[in-house]
């Protein structure tokens, strides 16, 4: 493809890599191992790619890839030949989801592509997100790239999969949330953003514990690194938190990649630090003003993380414990509703500060002692 390729490429991994917080890679003449592939190639009617020896089929395959995006424009007479239709038809040996791109139309490539992964993330199949962005028939949409799209992987999804109680508990607690931090006909954006992140913070430990602690009877030093400081304060560290709240990996889920898909389909073009703002934390442990937000300039705080927590997680909890299947993802339930609200808010915040505004409480709250938590109050 040359240097039109090149260009492509580069802007689409601005664009759109963000999607996959640091799992990018990049690859020119070698085939990566990866779960979402996007090729920039010339393909010639037979299906082999310009200047290799190996079929777009071949290339999936060795890829291991089951989500494909032919990200440089194919032409329509080279999708009509019938050699080239041949190649795609599925071999049986490898399946996976392709999309062949005719047109890019403009600037819609990488708005469609984001808010696809996206709604992946928050467990939607690849066909209903597919569905929900490019209708058919009347409704069909001028905005987005021309596409021709095989779904022959079927009902591939990003996230936790969808269940009844889960979209129940997450409409309660948007309802509930929005109440709590609304002052009369205005609601509270960041104080609203900071709650959630500190609750889905606090709930990725909690949840861990309910499910290995409590219902498996495993001690906590196998599920936890327990720290000890010199007042004699506990902190809760360790890989199992570290996955279910900060994970980046393609198919993996966390809180973290939950809320950075929200920033994403709101249009941030860049993402806090994570990995930065973990280690900030991690020095701040045993320190009084642990918890503690920094003040972000026109968007005021109302309260602590710590306060939220005293005075929404038992209700919080409940909701949890009664509508969703499995403790272990606690986090990123609550996570899910942060996403929802970061789109929503993405005019009165912008979405990389919303991001902040989440994480940050989410990352400190995820720590602590749960005995510091009052178990009263109403959300």
């Amino acid at each position: 493809m040359g240097e039109a390729g090149h260009a492509l490429l580069v802007k689409d991994m601005q664009d759109i890599g963000p999607s996959f917080p640091q799992q990018v890679i990049f690859e020119e003449g070698k085939v990566p191992s990866c779960h979402v592939l996007f090729v920039y190639c010339q393909i010639q009617p037979s299906g082999l790619i310009a200047g290799q020896v190996y079929t777009l089929r071949d290339l999936i395959k060795t890829a291991s890839a089951r989500i494909v995006i032919v990200a440089s424009e194919t032409s329509q007479e080279l999708v009509m030949n019938p050699d080239f239709a041949q190649m795609l038809q599925s071999r049986g040996d490898w399946s996976a989801n392709i999309v062949i791109t005719l047109n890019r139309n403009g600037d819609t490539f990488s708005p469609f592509f984001r808010s696809l992964f996206a709604d992946m993330r928050l467990g939607t199949s690849m066909p209903m997100a597919w569905a929900k962005l490019a209708p058919q028939g009347p409704q069909a949409r001028s905005d987005i790239p021309g596409t021709l799209c095989l779904l022959e992987a079927g009902h591939i999804a990003f996230g936790v999969a969808k269940h009844a109680g889960r979209e129940e508990f997450q409409k309660l607690l948007r309802e509930s949330m929005a109440k709590r931090y609304s002052n009369g006909s205005e609601l509270q954006y960041a104080s609203l953003l900071s709650a959630l992140g500190a609750l889905a913070g606090f709930a990725s430990q909690e949840g861990l514990r309910q499910k290995f602690v409590i219902d498996q009877k495993l001690p906590e030093e196998k599920i936890f690194s327990l720290v000890k400081t010199k007042s004699n304060e506990t902190f809760y560290f360790g890989d199992n938190l570290n996955h279910v709240l900060l994970a980046a990996q393609q198919g993996q889920n966390s809180v973290w990649s939950i809320v950075a898909a929200g920033a994403q389909l709101a249009g941030a073009k860049q993402l806090p630090d994570i990995g930065a703002m973990a280690k900030r934390n991690a020095q701040c442990v045993g320190n009084s003003d642990y918890g503690v937000l920094e003040l972000i300039p026109g968007h005021p705080i109302h309260a602590t993380p710590l306060a939220v927590l005293q005075e929404s997680w038992h209700a919080v909890r409940a909701l949890l414990q009664e509508k969703t299947p499995d403790p272990a993802i606690w986090g990123m339930e609550i996570a899910v509703v942060a996403h929802q609200f970061i789109v929503q808010f993405k005019d009165a915040v912008d979405p990389s500060i919303a991001a902040r505004i989440v994480m940050e409480p989410a990352v400190s709250m995820s720590k602590i002692n749960p005995q510091t938590v009052v178990r009263a109050g109403v959300v």
